[in-house]
């Protein structure tokens, strides 16, 4: 083991000439901070590169009680913690950057070598950090000493919480496509089907990730259709058409998991006595990166003859959106009262009990709507005429 000795120690943010940053205090977003270190080997002018090891003994620690350090690592015991990896919020706020050559890192200028953390918090306050290191011979080195003054300090602020309104969070309704499905019934038809997009964003800052719970995953977790096209959707609901006596339409409601890929086979398979239904249309999801992407998808269908459809069912959708920074807020996905629309609404769930819960469904069977046989003959012409082949 070679016995060296500290030649110099400074610390920085982004750069050399960097001693302050912001952060939100969320718990996420993370700042960058550089610790620079030359030693010599002890008793000589040869110059002494620290291994790899030794490099990550270097310690962040609160600028004035040097001897309390920050937690490392995972153990978040205080309010302020670092790590050598970089997590998924490492994108500075406009106050923090500062725009420098790669010749303003004091490495590149005398030879000093880098150690680089990662820092986050949950406190609102600023914070005075010095760097440590520990000498081969005990001797206990830091950034408040004369010789080696250096500090950083770092502002917490308070975290952004995501809300409905207007100012926090914008819904984007678009429409996007429409086409038509196969239908057999003593011939071939072919209904048509249109789908709507709900694009979910933030305002103040992007959005760059979402937490999603409670919706079908497979296709299946419904407990009544069993399709893998149904993979992402939230609920199966006849329309609610005021204008339109026993509707049939069917509007499935999807959420998408971000970064979701496009196009995307969407529907269900679908047979009612002698009606066959292969209600699948092509559709184009997610196509904006930092939104939340919500469809209604409508399969048309010939009123009065709801009952091919098969039980109506809905879960209670619910997620959470982060910003760049790692600020979040947790709402719900629901249908409006006419079972056209994506409707959201602010949530007071959390991921701390996401595991625990259990996504409930509720299910409803699609009564009969048309009980005179007279009416369901003419109902049946009537489609048969709108949408043979």
């Amino acid at each position: 083991m070679v016995d060296w000795e500290v030649l110099d120690l400074s610390i920085g943010t982004s750069n050399a000439y960097q001693q302050s940053a912001q952060l939100y205090a969320n718990g996420r977003m993370q700042v960058v901070v550089h610790v620079w270190i030359s030693a010599q080997t002890k008793g000589t002018n040869q110059p002494y590169n620290l291994n790899p090891d030794e490099l990550s003994n270097i310690a962040l620690v609160d600028y004035n009680d040097p001897y309390n350090g920050l937690d490392r690592d995972g153990e978040m015991r205080g309010d302020w913690q670092y790590s050598e990896k970089p997590g998924e919020y490492t994108q500075p706020l406009p106050s923090s950057r500062v725009v420098g050559a790669a010749t303003d890192l004091p490495q590149l200028a005398r030879g000093s070598q880098t150690q680089t953390y990662w820092v986050t918090t949950t406190a609102q306050e600023n914070k005075d950090i010095a760097a440590s290191i520990y000498q081969p011979d005990g001797i206990l080195v830091n950034t408040t000493m004369a010789s080696f003054e250096s500090r950083i300090t770092l502002q917490g602020l308070t975290p952004i919480v995501y809300t409905t309104d207007k100012d926090s969070t914008a819904v984007d309704k678009v429409f996007v496509t429409q086409g038509s499905y196969h239908c057999d019934w003593e011939g071939s038809y072919n209904p048509y089907w249109h789908q709507d997009n709900f694009y979910f964003s933030t305002k103040q800052f992007p959005l760059h990730n979402v937490e999603l719970h409670w919706y079908d995953r497979t296709g299946h977790d419904n407990g009544h259709d069993n399709d893998p096209c149904l993979v992402g959707a939230f609920a199966k609901q006849l329309q609610n058409d005021y204008q339109v006596s026993h509707s049939a339409d069917l509007n499935v409601f999807f959420i998408w998991e971000h970064g979701t890929k496009s196009p995307t086979k969407a529907g269900l398979y679908r047979k009612w006595g002698n009606i066959t239904a292969n209600a699948y249309a092509n559709i184009e999801v997610d196509q904006r990166a930092q939104a939340l992407c919500l469809t209604r998808l409508k399969f048309n269908f010939f009123p009065g003859l709801g009952e091919l459809w098969g039980a109506q069912w809905a879960f209670s959708p619910w997620f959470i959106v982060y910003d760049i920074h790692g600020n979040s807020g947790t709402f719900e996905a629901k249908f409006s009262e006419d079972h056209d629309s994506v409707v959201i609404q602010d949530s007071r769930r959390s991921s701390a009990t996401a595991s625990s819960d259990k996504a409930s469904v509720s299910k409803q069977a699609i009564k009969p709507s048309l009980h005179d046989k007279a009416e369901t003959e003419a109902a049946v012409e009537a489609f048969k005429e709108k949408y043979k082949v």
